[in-house]
């Protein structure tokens, strides 16, 4: 439901140029950004993988955010 219809839904803000969707049982983590060709596929990031943010203007790391969550 949330990689189809919630992503979808996100996409259509025209105020949101990046869309995380973080799992809370595996280290995972789909981005799409909004370039100037539109939406990029989201990409998957898994385990201690890091993925640039545009919109952040860093690079993000799994491992930051699930830093506090306990496997």
């Amino acid at each position: 439901f949330d990689k189809i219809v919630k992503l979808q839904a996100y996409m259509e803000l025209p105020t949101v140029e990046e869309i995380w969707l973080v799992w809370s049982i595996h280290r995972l983590a789909l981005v799409a950004v909004r370039g100037p060709e539109g939406w990029s596929k989201p990409e998957a990031f898994i385990g201690k993988a890091s993925f640039p943010s545009p919109v952040l203007g860093t690079t993000v790391s799994l491992e930051e955010i699930y830093r506090f969550v306990p496997f």
